[in-house]
């Protein structure tokens, strides 16, 4: 807290300001809920404490106070106070905002007892301090907050979210190569906010990554800066998809980061879409494609049921009407770390398709999986009926050993009979020793042939590391069940199986989701 003593509720201040009570304070001031004695309204007024320091230190707080005044008097957007007034009085800077009626996020937070968050509100919040930013870093040149923090997020009436104390905000400066003055608060602000580097809009991602990994985890990121454990492992509520968003804003390279809030805000919506009509269902119901993300064909699905539930509902419900934070996504689908759709694909109002196990993949995928369903039925056949095959696979044995003979003239004859016998009982006795590796192998093919793709019916990466499993098994099957009496077969028998293992093989590298 500053220096000082708190104002006196009801206190006047500059002869029009009447203190009603403290509400915070940093650092470098302090607010106070004050009301304005002739018009009767209410206002935040904040206090910067100025005379108690001297030299350098004094010229910096005034600075900071005289910055954060203009640059918030020339914003107007409903997410930041506006401010209505300045002045010096009594060796202190004061300014006047519009008073937030509301709790910050900390407090929420710390009230839940670390617990996290519910998964919708903290999509809705995420999306409002995305219209902030995307509002802060489209000036010319960008603002940069530098401090997004849950104790910077006031959460006011109808949940809407205002971002409060610009004092470390400050405009990109072209050709700077670091930042003049070093602010930022534990845990939030990236490392190039500690003089690595000079800020930009993807440091603020980052702090946003922070706070919603705080909101969603209930994990105070200040108690160890830099380390972020996978969101889903503290919470595994929050969607794969949604995880991998915001372990890729808190990339300590801010070039690894997404390039812009729009990109962070195009996946907060789309995700929020599906939470809110239902389509989000747990691993293996049908909705959650590959390695957990989402596909196009399951956005517009959700965009279609969500529009189709507000038409039915209409403006007496207020679970059908967006929120104001809310907004279709304008992303282009394709583009380096967007997750959505764009503007005419998030306006689609026709009436939803019959959706199949295999809606969400292209023809060429789609044709790829029937073929491995294809030839699926004649390979488990194969492992149901193997105990029956394997005895008509053995290598024959011959009914007697050559009789031995006395002449000379015979001996080569009967040394060429006897080595071939010899063969043939070495063959006989090695395919006989391998019979618990091939029924151990028959059975694992099945297995995992069966839990790749018989049962799941639909492409997962999971599913795939399985069937890739089991082609590989069939092959070493094969060659221990033929080898080295039935080469042609095996041949023949390697060549199916490559036709089996393209598909797989391409249906992995093609799941980018």
């Amino acid at each position: 807290m500053p220096q000082g003593a708190v104002l006196a509720e009801g206190s006047l201040i500059n002869n029009r300001y009447r203190v009603l009570g403290l509400i915070g304070g940093g650092a470098m001031a302090r607010v106070y809920r004050v009301e304005h004695v002739e018009l009767g309204t209410l206002h935040a007024l904040k206090e910067h404490q100025v005379e108690a320091d001297t030299g350098e230190t004094r010229e910096n707080i005034i600075t900071v106070a005289m910055s954060e005044a203009r640059l918030l008097s020339k914003l107007s957007h409903p997410g930041i106070p506006k401010v209505t007034d300045l002045f010096r009085e009594g060796g202190k800077v004061y300014f006047v905002m519009d008073f937030v009626e509301g709790q910050n996020l900390k407090s929420i937070v710390d009230r839940n007892g670390g617990r996290p968050l519910e998964l919708p509100r903290v999509l809705r919040w995420g999306i409002q301090v995305c219209d902030v930013l995307q509002y802060l870093h489209s000036r010319n040149p960008p603002i940069i907050f530098r401090d997004i923090k849950p104790a910077n997020l006031i959460l006011g009436t109808n949940d809407t979210i205002t971002m409060v104390d610009f004092g470390i905000a400050r405009r990109v400066r072209q050709g700077a190569t670091s930042d003049t003055i070093i602010f930022g608060s534990a845990g939030y602000a990236p490392p190039e906010q500690y003089g690595q580097g000079q800020t930009s809009p993807r440091s603020d991602i980052y702090a946003l990554g922070a706070t919603l990994h705080h909101l969603l985890t209930g994990r105070d990121p200040s108690t160890a800066p830099f380390k972020w454990p996978p969101v889903r492992s503290l919470n595994p509520e929050v969607p794969q998809v949604l995880e991998r968003l915001i372990m890729k804003c808190l990339e300590l390279d801010p070039n690894r980061r997404p390039e812009s809030v729009e990109t962070i805000r195009t996946g907060l919506t789309n995700a929020l879409r599906l939470v809110e009509t239902g389509s989000l269902m747990p691993e293996g119901e049908g909705t959650r494609v590959g390695s957990g993300g989402f596909s196009l064909d399951q956005i517009q699905t959700a965009v279609v049921e969500y529009h189709q539930t507000a038409q039915e509902n209409g403006s007496a419900s207020t679970t059908a009407q967006p929120h104001p934070g809310f907004i279709p996504a304008t992303a282009t689908p394709g583009r380096p770390g967007s997750l959505g759709l764009n503007s005419a694909q998030a306006s689609v109002t026709e009436p939803e398709r019959p959706r199949s196990r295999l809606a969400h993949l292209s023809p060429f995928q789609q044709f790829l999986f029937t073929v491995l369903m294809g030839l699926i039925v004649p390979t488990l056949l194969f492992c149901v009926l193997f105990p029956f095959i394997r005895p008509q696979l053995a290598p024959p044995l011959p009914k007697a050993a050559p009789t031995p003979v006395q002449k000379d003239s015979d001996k080569t004859v009967y040394n060429r009979q006897l080595a071939e016998y010899n063969q043939a009982v070495a063959a006989r006795t090695a395919y006989d020793n391998l019979a618990p590796m091939q029924f151990t192998l028959d059975i694992l093919v099945a297995l995992a042939l069966f839990f790749g793709i018989v049962r799941p019916r639909r492409p997962t990466r999971t599913g795939m590391v399985m069937t890739m499993g089991g082609v590989l098994g069939l092959i070493c099957l094969t060659g221990v069940l033929l080898l080295p009496a039935h080469v042609p077969l095996f041949i023949g028998f390697a060549a199916l199986e490559g036709l089996f293992l393209i598909p797989a093989i391409l249906l992995l590298a093609t799941d980018t989701t």
